[in-house]
C-alpha cells in the first residue's frame, strides 16, 4: 500500500525518497493506531470544509503561507486557501509531490525562509515548566 501511495502521490514516484527513509515510513505506520491516526487526518476535509465556511465569514487577517509540491496539488494552493486567508504566499515547490522535504529540501526551505525570514537574533532563554504569573 504505502508503495502505490508513494507512486501516486509524488514527483518522481518510489524514486522520491531513498530506502532508509521508506523503510521508517513503513516502521512508523507500522505501529499501533499510526495509519488510522494518518488517514483520519485526510478523513477531516469534511470537517475542514465545515470549519472553513465560517472562517470565510471573517478571514484569518495575520500572513499565511500554503506550500505544496508541484505534484499533485501544488496548483491548487491559492483556490483552496485564499478563500479563508486572503494575506497568502503560496509556493509550489518544483520536482517534489507530497513529500516536500524528501524530494526538493532545498526548495522547501527557501519557501519557508521567504515566509518567516531570518532574525539573526538568538532566542532568549526559556525555563521550562516555570510556573505561569499571569
Amino acid at each position: 500500500m504505502l508503495t502505490w501511495f508513494f507512486y501516486h502521490f509524488a514527483y518522481s514516484g518510489n524514486a522520491s525518497v531513498t530506502r532508509e527513509h521508506f523503510e521508517a515510513y513503513v516502521r512508523e505506520i507500522s505501529k499501533p493506531g499510526a495509519l488510522r491516526a494518518g488517514v483520519n487526518y485526510y478523513a477531516a476535509v469534511w470537517r475542514d470544509a465545515k470549519d472553513n465556511a465560517v472562517i470565510k465569514q471573517r478571514p484569518l487577517p495575520m500572513p499565511a503561507l500554503a506550500v505544496g509540491g508541484e505534484a499533485p496539488a501544488g496548483r491548487y494552493g491559492e483556490a483552496l486557501w485564499k478563500p479563508v486567508a486572503p494575506n497568502l504566499l503560496v509556493r509550489s515547490i518544483p520536482r517534489a509531490g507530497h513529500w516536500l522535504g524528501d524530494e526538493n529540501p532545498e526548495a522547501t526551505a527557501a519557501a519557508l525562509m521567504e515566509f518567516f525570514g531570518t532574525d539573526p537574533r538568538p532566542l532568549a532563554p526559556t525555563k521550562l515548566g516555570a510556573a505561569r504569573t499571569d
